[in-house]
């Protein structure tokens, strides 16, 4: 039982070592310093509809879409979501740690586009169609820890786990559509000049609103696997692939899950002698 609690005591307090030593920016110097041009896919878990866009209003809608009969799995026949991203980055190492990369950058979405269309028919002549077209922006921090695989000195595959968080703000609602009537009210042997007139001079009502919406937080976690080739050793070039879950926290709107999907490319100069983290100490090896 003395030897269990003496290895016990060992092991925690190595593990404490490790932990503050890693933590410790004193330990880490950039290594790399670059950018990354990038395409997200950031879809909900339960799908784009027209009742979530509604919900990140600020204000009451002038039209009464709830009324318009969709289905989400018949009536939508398009849905985009593209967050085109410009990722700034610098890659810091330490002695302490071999082949890992603790990269941080500042993440930025100009002209986020979630987008959603539907159409129906009864097969009469009647139909509805409704488009809804969300714009924004973000801004975001984050931070991945990858290890690498070297191959021949100048290529190596790696593979890690992180995290963002960013604002969203600057967000806008366009919403447009169309319904129209082939058919009378009623039907009988004494209205067929009407029926007729009505399918040859259809009713139709159109929509076009504008609205702005609320800002918000939004978050994922996820996993990254990529590649880089280092080239005249001081430029590298690297191709990065993420998959991960998050959320979408609009300010006055339920929070929405969400599914990511991203790649990005990138380029980056390595610093032939790796330069201190500003502002930090640094650290003395840590000794039991």
């Amino acid at each position: 039982m003395k030897r269990l609690l003496l290895l016990s005591v060992i092991v925690l307090s190595t593990m404490q070592l490790s932990a503050q030593s890693f933590f410790n920016l004193g330990n880490w110097q950039i290594k790399k310093a670059g950018i990354h041009l990038g395409m997200d896919m950031d879809m909900l878990n339960q799908g784009l509809n027209h009742e979530y866009f509604l919900s990140m209003s600020k204000e009451q809608t002038n039209s009464d879409f709830e009324s318009m009969s969709f289905s989400n799995d018949n009536d939508m026949y398009s849905m985009v979501c593209e967050n085109p991203n410009i990722r700034l980055e610098m890659s810091l190492v330490s002695p302490y740690f071999k082949n890992t990369e603790w990269r941080f950058a500042l993440n930025t979405i100009i002209n986020r586009i979630d987008a959603i269309s539907y159409y129906n028919s009864d097969g009469y002549g009647n139909s509805d169609y409704l488009n809804f077209n969300s714009y924004g922006n973000e801004l975001s921090l984050e931070s991945v820890l990858l290890k690498s695989v070297p191959f021949m000195k100048f290529f190596e595959v790696h593979g890690g786990v992180g995290t963002n968080i960013g604002y969203s703000f600057g967000n806008s609602l366009d919403i447009y559509g169309s319904s129209s009537n082939y058919t009378a009210n009623q039907l009988n042997f004494n209205n067929l000049n009407e029926v007729s007139n009505t399918v040859s001079s259809p009713s139709y009502e159109y929509f076009s609103e504008y609205y702005q919406l609320n800002n918000g937080i939004n978050q994922r976690a996820f996993v990254q696997l990529g590649a880089s080739m280092t080239v005249f050793n001081r430029i590298e070039m690297g191709f990065d692939a993420r998959g991960g879950l998050g959320y979408r926290g609009v300010f006055g709107a339920p929070v929405a899950f969400t599914m990511l999907k991203a790649f990005s490319v990138s380029a980056k100069y390595v610093f032939q002698t790796p330069r201190k983290v500003p502002f930090t100490k640094v650290a003395k090896p840590a000794t039991l």
